[in-house]
């Protein structure tokens, strides 16, 4: 028996598998003791306790071979109990034969260790998770926090058993809350649903809860501001865990976060079909410009994901690329460029060295005010940057590249909008002839982006200066980072050539009532803590965005998020003559001439056309 124990549970055990195999010897001894006297005669007897070490030494094999060992079940999971089983059943079957030729009794006896052997080894698997919960319960310090959790799915599992894990968080989830009555009752991870989206708050009144917990990503903004101020009704905290996919993902764990401007703005869940990204960009050599920038960082990380063979990230921005390199410095894959994509020759050699098959040209100036001061640098770095490194994909055969575009190239009334036109239009004008698939993927502001309000908002507020909005009336359509990054992947995967899709961005958010949610999520009071100050449109703003003009129209694609945009004239392949030679007009005239020259090429655009009908309004 010690040296059949000591194959299965080798030398320099730990004390844990020390006591496994100490039980489990214990349990067999046991049963097959017990057994023995019902077996009369020593020759009986020598038949008997041979049956028993083979019983054990089959056993003991068949554990072995299907990998479960004591030092394999620190948790005790279906997998383990499906291997337990499977090595019990086996061991057993095989023994059986012999079991019944010495007689009834052995065969009840092998049935019986069989039994014994099975509870007694998933006990001493799932002993020690047991043992660490109870543990990390009674020695937390503080009082636990008394919790409901929004929702009942799998992702709420995962965060039940994540949120155990780490002593930090310092909860007792009491219940669960449902969406329909028939649910009250159901136990997830052993934690019952108590209420639903009803009656949840009475529920929460008479449990004493202190805190509602939400999943990041699963409502949206409407409901989560709902349970904000129902929670806030009743003195309850709301509060937010990762998501499934952050928390599969390694970056996060289960902590409890405040609620976000992004959750409060969160739209429906965007569908991804990930099957699409991955037949496009698996095993491909991809190319992003402006690699370091708010849209360009997340497409690199998404691409990433995909499976690529190759991404080069391109940047003119030295602080950039370091940053770049820090955090892509340890994959293989990645090559970060130092280079300005206006200049032909620096295209030429980056695309001659790295021969990348898809292109995502993300690379532009957008604060729209400096843009109008300086007209020849918004042509210079839209305009011309978008011919120079359409023209190297095309020389270097290049099989598709996406642009991405604005909604201030619709109706443009700003140089940066007006130039994003143009790089729109001049896809549009060589996408019959070139070699090259050419789309354009046009949506409106990026939530928290470099530059962008949120962040100066929340700068404002921490000097506990006013807030600066420039009309009370401004609205605007916004998208989180990852969400713009996903469907701009998505529009690139889809069309022929020549197209241009939008990405569809729900209602225009007020900008005015953005900024009391942040003053509030500060916990402060809007107009009495932080006042809000009326500053009036700068050169070149809109009060409202649009995603298509007059002239064109919508059209459904096979993403349910993603539209395609049908104008009812495309522009001639003269167009793209006239728009090199902005490009070149604009590196020797000023500013005036060069917006008029702007205003030839796209002549819906109406300079500071808001300006003056606005400006009376602003107090």
């Amino acid at each position: 028996m010690t040296l059949i124990l000591h194959w299965s549970f080798p030398t320099f055990m730990p004390r844990r598998r020390l006591l496994t195999a100490a039980v489990a010897a214990g349990v067999w001894g046991t049963v097959w003791g017990s057994g023995s006297v019902l077996v009369s005669g020593p020759h009986d007897a020598r038949i008997w306790w041979s049956l028993a070490v083979v019983a054990i030494v089959v056993r003991l094999s068949v554990m072995r071979l299907l990998g479960f060992a004591s030092s394999r079940v620190r948790f005790a999971t279906f997998a383990d109990f499906l291997r337990l089983s499977g090595s019990m059943a086996g061991a057993t079957l095989f023994v059986m034969p012999l079991a019944l030729l010495v007689g009834w009794a052995a065969t009840v006896t092998t049935l019986v260790e069989a039994a014994f052997s099975w509870g007694t080894l998933m006990a001493l698997a799932a002993w020690p998770r047991a043992w660490r919960e109870w543990r990390r319960w009674i020695d937390a310090p503080g009082q636990r926090k008394r919790v409901l959790v929004w929702g009942c799915s799998d992702a709420e599992e995962l965060l039940l058993r994540s949120l155990r894990q780490h002593p930090e968080n310092l909860y007792q989830v009491v219940g669960l809350i449902g969406e329909h009555v028939s649910e009250i009752g159901m136990r997830i991870d052993g934690v019952p649903v108590v209420a639903t989206t009803d009656n949840w708050r009475s529920v929460a009144l008479r449990r004493g809860v202190d805190e509602l917990f939400v999943v990041s990503g699963r409502q949206t903004g409407n409901v989560v501001r709902r349970l904000r101020d129902e929670a806030a009704s009743i003195q309850v905290r709301l509060q937010v865990l990762p998501s499934y996919h952050q928390l599969l993902s390694g970056d996060v764990r289960a902590v409890p976060r405040p609620v976000s401007i992004e959750d409060l703005l969160q739209r429906k869940t965007i569908e991804l079909h990930s099957e699409v990204l991955s037949r496009w960009l698996e095993g491909r050599r991809v190319l992003v410009t402006g690699a370091a920038g708010s849209i360009g960082s997340e497409l690199s990380r998404q691409i990433l994901a995909s499976g690529p063979r190759r991404v080069i990230l391109v940047d003119r921005s030295e602080q950039g690329v370091f940053e770049l390199g820090r955090e892509h410095g340890e994959d293989p894959r990645v090559a970060v460029c130092l280079a300005d994509v206006t200049q032909d020759a620096r295209m030429d050699e980056v695309f001659a060295c790295h021969r990348p098959e898809i292109v995502f040209h993300a690379a532009a100036y957008k604060h729209v005010p400096i843009l109008e001061e300086f007209p020849q640098e918004a042509v210079r770095n839209i305009v011309g940057a978008t011919i120079s490194v359409v023209g190297a994909a095309e020389r270097y055969g290049v099989e598709s590249l996406v642009l991405v575009s604005t909604d201030k190239a619709v109706s443009p009334t700003s140089v940066m909008g007006a130039c994003k036109r143009i790089a729109e239009r001049y896809l549009q004008a060589i996408a019959d002839e070139s070699p090259c698939r050419l789309v354009a993927v046009r949506f409106g502001n990026v939530l928290d982006s470099a530059g962008s309000v949120v962040p100066i908002f929340r700068e404002q507020i921490a000097r506990g200066e006013a807030l600066t909005v420039t009309h009370p009336e401004m609205r605007r359509f916004f998208m989180t980072i990852p969400e713009a990054a996903q469907l701009v992947l998505h529009a690139g995967a889809m069309g022929c050539g020549g197209e241009i899709f939008v990405l569809k961005m729900g209602e225009p958010v007020s900008i005015v009532e953005l900024a009391r949610e942040l003053i509030r999520l500060s916990g402060l009071v809007p107009d009495v803590d932080i006042p809000i100050r009326f500053s009036g449109l700068r050169p070149g703003e809109k009060l409202r965005e649009r995603l298509v003009d007059d002239t064109e129209s919508l059209a459904p694609t096979s993403h349910p998020d993603i539209e395609v945009v049908h104008s009812q004239s495309l522009p001639e392949a003269e167009f793209a003559i006239q728009a090199r030679s902005l490009v070149a007009f604009a590196q020797g005239h000023g500013a005036d001439g060069v917006k008029q020259r702007i205003g030839m090429l796209v002549p819906e655009y109406q300079p500071d056309c808001n300006r003056s009908a606005c400006a009376q309004r602003v107090g």
